[in-house]
């Protein structure tokens, strides 16, 4: 009678350990790769407070939101969502209306921002654009919109070339 085979030693004690640690050295990168600070879409996240330009001292002034989220793509083109508790009324009464706004729907992550809804929101009157704070770049403009139920919206967007030569 023969007896069983033995399995290779150097199998399980040189190769396994080592084909086990390239695994997880690969698994690793995969998975956590560079925290760069964006998201998969090259995005990043943005810590601000809104602004809106009064309408009696012609300043940004910080207006209360809840869940603002926020994300730049490259460090120039912003975009966000938000909730308010200030009614329309109220906003056009002390902030200044702006009526340049052209959404464009980010390319990235942003789930929340719709440019197809918030322009025809804005054709039907059924939301207003603001004017914002300062925006990320020097030649773009910060545009907020609001929705009558307190939905809204921040972006930056190229100013306008009439507004350039006023």
């Amino acid at each position: 009678m023969s007896q069983p085979k033995q399995p290779n030693r150097l199998l399980f004690t040189g190769y396994m350990p080592f084909l086990l640690v390239v695994g997880v050295t690969l698994a690793y990168f995969y998975f956590m790769g560079e925290d760069d600070g964006k998201n998969r879409y090259g995005m990043a996240p943005v810590q601000m407070e809104l602004q809106l330009v009064s309408v009696v001292s012609g300043n940004p002034e910080v207006v209360s939101v809840d869940h603002l989220q926020a994300e730049a793509a490259s460090g120039e083109q912003l975009h966000g969502c938000f909730q308010t508790g200030m009614s329309l009324p109220m906003l056009t009464e002390t902030y200044q209306l702006l009526q340049t706004a052209q959404p464009i729907t980010p390319t990235g992550g942003l789930d929340c921002f719709d440019g197809a809804k918030i322009s025809a929101a804005l054709a039907a009157d059924t939301a207003l654009a603001f004017a914002g704070g300062p925006a990320l770049s020097n030649d773009q403009e910060r545009v907020v919109v609001v929705f009558g139920d307190g939905q809204g919206y921040v972006w930056d967007q190229p100013i306008a070339r009439d507004a350039q030569s006023q």
